[in-house]
């Protein structure tokens, strides 16, 4: 089975949002559920041009208590936004928390540019941040990046979590990188095998993660197939 690189309007881009959603949560980080969100008092959707913008968010983080009010402000962008949007936002909140100054103004407007439809170059606007970010925010970076990246080409977001799992195995964006990983390589002629690869370590290795049943699912389902 062959693969474009751009996405179809099969409803791939929905699911796989809603599953980087949840696995935010799940993996522990700072990201919101949409669960969580309704504790959270939002303000009602402001009028275009009447509250601060990404822009403006970037800069906060280089103020006194910025970095917090930025968070507070993508947590109610997170709840107003589509799914597929909200995945990104989240996935940003988790970055925040192990990033803070210039990195953090990069990753803020990242996203922002993949959620004016321009993932890739968001996406390589994060890599470009890895050279001086600290090495505890390099898998939560390339994770962001895969996520950004997936927007618009998928093989790219691929590409990402591989060399997310194989620099960071043992991060904890790793175990949600390999279920996507594996999941996606099952339908690509060829590579179904790696696909089993990255589902059996998810499972041998994280075992009781939240993740798991999803990955061990997907593994028996393919491995008589495959096999």
């Amino acid at each position: 089975m062959s693969r474009s690189r751009r996405r179809t309007g099969d409803g791939r881009a929905a699911r796989t949002a809603a599953v980087l959603l949840a696995a935010t949560a799940l993996l522990g980080g700072p990201g919101p559920s949409r669960a969580q969100l309704p504790a959270v008092v939002l303000p009602d959707a402001p009028e275009e041009g009447s509250a601060p913008g990404v822009a403006d968010w970037a800069e906060w983080v280089g103020e006194e208590g910025g970095l917090e009010r930025a968070r507070v402000a993508i947590m109610a962008e997170i709840a107003r936004a589509s799914a597929a949007e909200g995945t990104l936002w989240a996935a940003l909140l988790t970055v925040l928390e192990q990033v803070d100054g210039t990195t953090a103004a990069e990753a803020i407007l990242a996203v922002g540019i993949a959620a004016e439809a321009e993932g890739l170059v968001a996406s390589t606007r994060i890599m470009e941040t890895l050279p001086a970010a600290g090495a505890e925010a390099r898998a939560s970076l390339l994770a962001l990046a895969a996520h950004l990246a997936e927007t618009e080409d998928v093989v790219r977001a691929a590409e990402l979590r591989e060399a997310l799992v194989g620099s960071h195995p043992d991060a904890p964006e790793s175990i949600e990188a390999r279920l996507l990983l594996g999941a996606w390589l099952l339908e690509i002629s060829g590579r179904e095998e790696e696909g089993l690869a990255h589902l059996e370590t998810l499972i041998t290795s994280a075992p009781s993660h939240s993740l798991a049943p999803e990955a061990r699912r997907l593994y028996d389902a393919n491995r008589a197939v495959v096999r």
